[in-house]
């Protein structure tokens, strides 16, 4: 009886690691995804950022250009 009791606790204790073995993995790929969505964030912020400075050039050269027309 004393064995079937250490054999119980034996696979409670093997079913607990393999759990945070996985729950780590899980961890770690979902750390993985948010450095490449940081990533993907910084490179749209950065295209935003130049397509809105070709943006107000346009404006302004469009601006001029109504203006030598009148």
């Amino acid at each position: 009886e004393k064995t079937s009791e250490c054999e119980k606790i034996r696979l409670l204790l093997q079913a607990q690691l393999e759990s945070a073995e996985r729950q780590k993995r899980v961890e770690q790929d979902l750390h993985i995804v948010l450095q490449k969505q940081s990533t993907q964030l910084q490179e749209e912020q950065r295209r935003s950022t130049s397509l809105s400075q070709v943006n107000s050039v346009l404006r302004e050269q469009l601006d001029q250009a109504g203006t030598i027309n009148k």
